[in-house]
């Protein structure tokens, strides 16, 4: 069966930004919880420095592919 190229950019996208969002979890200083944190604590660079750059970069690139 052959996936129309929608669907398979579909996953990608989520595969993308799940990526992007484990990178920054993984680099993240403290134990993060989400009952204490926002998720946007990994995209803000006082509270995660060096994963801030993956977060935000995972967020601006899946914002890209997804605009029509």
């Amino acid at each position: 069966m052959k996936w129309p190229t929608s669907c398979i950019s579909g996953i990608a996208v989520i595969v993308f930004y799940c990526t992007f969002t484990f990178t920054s979890l993984a680099l993240y200083p403290t134990a993060y919880s989400p009952i204490t944190n926002w998720r946007s604590d990994l995209g803000n660079s006082g509270f995660n420095p060096v994963g801030a750059v993956f977060y935000n970069t995972g967020c601006i690139l899946t914002g890209i592919v997804l605009f029509p």
